[in-house]
C-alpha cells in the first residue's frame, strides 16, 4: 500500500547566528539580521539552499539560508552552485551542480533534481544526493527523500528506503518504505522521528540516527509524526494512540478513533460512543450509539433513542426504541417528521416530539423514501392496514394483510 511522493516543505524558526535570504526581483540578497536590515556583501544570486520562514508579525516571506559543515552557504549564480561565508565572501567556487555539503573531512554532499516551493528547493522522488571525494571524484549516489541533522533518509532504487550520515555511514539498513504509496508526508518530523513499514507490513518509527523508537508491531499507523504524545497504530479493527517512547497513551480498543486528535473529535468502542478533545480527555456524555444525519445527531442511552441538535442539545428525548426520519413529500421537500417504536408501538411525531399519530401500531408497512400520492404513512394493527397523511389524519382503513410490513420484534414495556 504505497503511492508516489512530494515532500511538503517545513516552516522553521528563526534561529540566532544564522543568515538570512530576501527575494527582490527573482534574485537572492543575503542578511545577516532576521530584520533584513544589515546585508552581508553586495551580490545577488538565482538561487540559495534555504529554508523558508514566515514571521508571526509579518506578512513577508524570507528565508534561513542552510549552513554547511564548513560553515558555509551554498548560492547559485549563472547556473552553478558555490559556498560563500557569512559576511558574503566566496569560498568555495561556483561549480556544483546543486547545493551541496561542504565537509570538514574534505568530501562534499551534492544534492541535484529538486522541486522549487515558493522559490524554495525541496526533496521529491528523483532527487539525487552524490558524495565526491577531496578530489571531486564521485564516491557514491543514492535518491534522498529528507535530511535531518546531518542524517538522510535515501533509497537506491525509490523502493526501499534507509537512513545513512553525512559520512554515508548506513545507519538504517534500505528495507523499508512509506506507510502509504503516495508518500506525501514521508519526512522527518521536527524532531527526526519517521514512521516506516518493514518488510513483513508492519508499520514502527524509527529516529534520524536509525534507531527504532516505536515497534515494528502494528499493521497501520500515522505517515508523519504530527503529535509524538498521540501516534495513531492499529491492529485488525482495534485502535489506538502510542507515544515517541513506545508507551500506549490510548489503549488500543477503540473502533472508531481519528488518525490525528482535533479539538474534537468522535470515539467508540465496543460499548460507547462520545466526543474527546486533542487531549483525549472525554468532552461529551457517553452513548451506546451516537449517528450523525444531517443537522441532528440520533443517540441512544439506556438502551433508547433519542434526537439531539449539531450542539448536543437533547430536542427528541431518548425514550424510544426505535426513530427513524419518516418519509418525505414530493409537495413539500421543507416536511420532516419521525415514526418511532415505544412501548413495543409504531408511532409517528413531529421534529418536537410532539405526537402525528398515536403509538398504537404493531407494524410500519411500506416505507420508501417518498410518501405515496395519496397519503403519508401506512401501519399495521390486528390485520387492519391504516394509512395516515402527514398531519395525523386517517385516509384510509382496509382490513387483510395487504403489503408485506416492517414489524421490529420489540419486548412490550
Amino acid at each position: 500500500m504505497k503511492k508516489i511522493l512530494l515532500v511538503v516543505f517545513s516552516i522553521f524558526p528563526v534561529l540566532l547566528s544564522a543568515q538570512f535570504f530576501k527575494k527582490t526581483d527573482n534574485q537572492f540578497e543575503m542578511y545577516i539580521d532576521s530584520a533584513l536590515t544589515k546585508k552581508a556583501g553586495t551580490d545577488f544570486y538565482d538561487q540559495c539552499w534555504c529554508e523558508i520562514i514566515h514571521k508571526a508579525d509579518s506578512s513577508v516571506l524570507f528565508y534561513e539560508g542552510k549552513k554547511t559543515q564548513k560553515g558555509t552557504y551554498p548560492v547559485l549564480k549563472n547556473g552553478k552552485w558555490g559556498g560563500i561565508d557569512a559576511a558574503g565572501n566566496v569560498v568555495q567556487p561556483f561549480t556544483f551542480d546543486g547545493p551541496f555539503d561542504a565537509r570538514k573531512s574534505g568530501h562534499y554532499l551534492v544534492i541535484t533534481d529538486l522541486k522549487d516551493t515558493l522559490n524554495q528547493l525541496t526533496y521529491k522522488i528523483g532527487t539525487m544526493i552524490t558524495r565526491y571525494d577531496s578530489t571531486m571524484t564521485v564516491d557514491t549516489s543514492f535518491y534522498v527523500i529528507d535530511d535531518y541533522k546531518g542524517s538522510y533518509l535515501v533509497s537506491p532504487n525509490k523502493l526501499k528506503f534507509g537512513i545513512v550520515n553525512s559520512d554515508f555511514k548506513v545507519l538504517l539498513p534500505m528495507k523499508y518504505e512509506s506507510v502509504t504509496y503516495k508518500m506525501l508526508n514521508f519526512r522527518f518530523n521536527p524532531n527526526g522521528f519517521l514512521p516506516l513499514e518493514n518488510e513483513l507490513d508492519k508499520c514502527g518509527v524509527v529516529n534520524y540516527l536509525g534507531k527504532i523508537v516505536v515497534s515494528f508491531n502494528y499493521e497501520w499507523m500515522n505517515d508523519y509524526v504530527w503529535n509524538e504524545q498521540f501516534i495513531f497504530v492499529q491492529n485488525g479493527k482495534k485502535k489506538g494512540f502510542i507515544n515517541s517512547s513506545n508507551v500506549l497513551t490510548v489503549p488500543m480498543r477503540y473502533e472508531t478513533l481519528p488518525m490525528i486528535l482535533g479539538p474534537k473529535n468522535l470515539v467508540a468502542d465496543e460499548n460507547y460512543t462520545w466526543f474527546v478533545n486533542e487531549k483525549f480527555e472525554a468532552i461529551s456524555q457517553k452513548y451506546q450509539a451516537l449517528e450523525k444525519e444531517g443537522d441532528v445527531w440520533f443517540f441512544k442511552q439506556n438502551y433508547k433513542w433519542g434526537v439531539m441538535d449539531l450542539d448536543m442539545k437533547v430536542i427528541i428525548p431518548n425514550s424510544y426504541t426505535s426513530i427513524e426520519y419518516g418519509p418525505r413529500l414530493k409537495t413539500d421537500a421543507t416536511f420532516k417528521c419521525y415514526y418511532a417504536v415505544k412501548n413495543g408501538k409504531y408511532g409517528l411525531i413531529s421534529l418536537k416530539n410532539e405526537i402525528i399519530v398515536p403509538f398504537e401500531y404493531e407494524c410500519l408497512c411500506g416505507l420508501s423514501y417518498y410518501a405515496p400520492d395519496n397519503y403519508y404513512i401506512e401501519f399495521k394493527k390486528s390485520g387492519t392496514l391504516y394509512r395516515f397523511d402527514q398531519t395525523g389524519k386517517l385516509i384510509e382503513k382496509i382490513v387483510g394483510e395487504g403489503k408485506a410490513c416492517l414489524c421490529e420484534m420489540v419486548p412490550l414495556e
